[in-house]
């Protein structure tokens, strides 16, 4: 099996070390890996005790593959080194976001010419799939194509809805670039030329429905929670501390949090605490001064104890595939306050691991906050059911249903592995 992936999220490096494990994984290109013991590695940890650089924690952000034979891992790092460099100095020809573009097609075509005679399957995820879907559509092997997010078409209607109440030039600009003709023909292509599309929540499949996706080549396998979080025994919990971690941004709602929060005048007795880069503007957030406490980006592993020590977490996103820090929050025995397109419908149940409400309905956010705030004798079992929630469907559940959908999948079975897993 050949499996392409410029980064290295969660669910990807699942999937690879369910594929290594299983025998089942002939090779994997990708962009940088982090591997600590390597000389380039090395070479940053020198310059670092020497110069006071930060090389470690700029290549660090990259996770190591764990289970993987790095001898099955090809690393375009020409492609990643152009792109990296384009990202710290903007003014380098084309925008980081074109460069990087350059890079995932690179990375599929060079995984194009590997593909040899006996290859069963290939795996991709959006926008890296092109050159080796085409190529192994030639010789006949299936295509499982990995959307992580919804369909484009979606997340272009519900993103100029909302800037349309909430201006922001930056975020369209962004967004204008992310929906170029280019972009959008080569997500197209990946689309039509797949066997079968694996996505995470019931959302975004429902995207594709609305995008005219055939419902019999889209299955739902939501992520794990994190197993290593999860404790025997409840957290000590603030009843008075409410979270919001992320990309502090117009898609994952902060805006309306900050809104809802003001409005039911929650910030007089209790504490907001905002984790994670801001991408509101200064003008905004000036209407809510003294309202939040914002803390900024934060290592991973220190999150853990952030989550463990709020009563509840709050995600109202406007259009995510299944968003990693609710099963971060129920990994840490945190109740949910999400929107219905966060990705946790199907997921979480109301009022046993959390509350749902409708996308931009700041009425049903607004009586989610307070219902969770005036029921505090409530979140122990919801605490509760939280932590069981987890423990039965980790990333060690994740991978299991994996391997169970692809040998399903090469062996043509048709099966579907969803949330009937779990």
């Amino acid at each position: 099996m050949v499996v392409v992936a410029h980064v290295l999220p969660a669910d990807v490096r699942q999937h690879l070390r369910a594929l290594a494990n299983s025998g089942r994984l002939r090779r994997a290109f990708t962009g940088y890996v982090y591997q600590p013991d390597r000389n380039l590695e090395r070479w940053g940890k020198s310059c670092d005790a020497v110069l006071g650089t930060r090389f470690t924690d700029f290549l660090s952000q990259r996770p190591e593959l764990v289970g993987v034979n790095t001898s099955d891992v090809r690393r375009a790092l020409v492609p990643e080194a152009v792109g990296q460099l384009c990202r710290l100095n903007g003014r380098v020809g084309m925008p980081h976001s074109t460069w990087n573009d350059w890079a995932k097609q690179r990375i599929s075509a060079t995984a194009a010419k590997s593909i040899r005679r006996g290859d069963r399957l290939v795996l991709a995820r959006e926008f890296e799939a092109k050159e080796l879907f085409q190529e192994a559509a030639k010789r006949q092997i299936s295509r499982l194509y990995q959307l992580p997010t919804p369909h484009f078409a979606t997340v272009d209607q519900v993103l100029r809805r909302e800037l349309e109440v909430f201006p922001d030039d930056a975020l369209l600009a962004e967004h204008n670039r992310s929906v170029a003709s280019p972009r959008i023909d080569r997500k197209r292509a990946e689309l039509q030329l797949a066997s079968r599309i694996l996505v995470p929540s019931d959302f975004v499949k429902t995207s594709l429905l609305a995008a005219g996706i055939e419902a019999g080549r889209i299955d739902v396998l939501p992520f794990g929670t994190e197993a290593d979080w999860i404790s025997d025994r409840l957290p000590a919990k603030n009843t008075r501390l409410v979270l919001h971690v992320g990309q502090l941004s117009i898609r994952k709602g902060t805006h309306r949090l900050l809104r809802a929060w003001k409005k039911i005048g929650a910030y007089r007795s209790c504490e907001l605490r905002l984790i994670g880069r801001m991408r509101l503007s200064q003008q905004f957030l000036s209407e809510f001064a003294g309202m939040y406490n914002y803390l900024g980006r934060l290592p991973r592993p220190s999150l853990r104890e952030h989550f463990a020590a709020a009563a509840f977490f709050v995600f109202p996103a406007l259009a995510e595939g299944f968003a990693v820090v609710i099963l971060e929050a129920i990994s840490c025995g945190t109740p949910v306050v999400a929107s219905r397109s966060s990705g946790a419908e199907g997921f979480i149940r109301e009022q046993q691991e959390g509350l749902l409400h409708d996308t931009n309905d700041d009425e049903q956010l607004c009586e989610a906050l307070e219902w969770m705030l005036t029921n505090s004798h409530r979140h122990r079992a919801m605490s509760e059911s939280c932590l069981e929630r987890a423990k039965n469907w980790t990333w060690h559940h994740y991978r299991a249903a994996f391997l169970r959908f692809v040998s399903a999948m090469v062996e043509h079975a048709g099966n579907h592995y969803g949330y009937a897993t779990i």
